[in-house]
């Protein structure tokens, strides 16, 4: 993820937007299909079997940064998508 992000900064640095679209439904992709079909269920357990408030809270911050994301993924896609 970490590559395709910097990709896509660079490409929207040059006026890339093709390039830059490419990078986003690549993220999409790789979110979809690999880290929402665990990072939440495994956020969801250690919520429940942490003892330490930090791994509860810590678990809740992924589960929100997650949610967040592909939020913003999906706008971006879409907005550049209309113009």
């Amino acid at each position: 993820m970490q590559q395709v992000t910097g990709r896509e900064a660079q490409a929207w640095e040059s006026n890339d937007i093709e390039g830059a679209l490419y990078c986003l439904h690549t993220e999409k992709k790789f979110l979809d299909e690999h880290i929402m079909k665990w990072i939440p269920l495994f956020c969801d357990k250690v919520i429940r079997a942490a003892e330490l408030t930090f791994y509860r809270e810590i678990a809740e911050l992924t589960k929100s940064f997650l949610e967040i994301e592909i939020y913003e993924v999906n706008k971006t896609i879409s907005c550049v998508n209309v113009k």
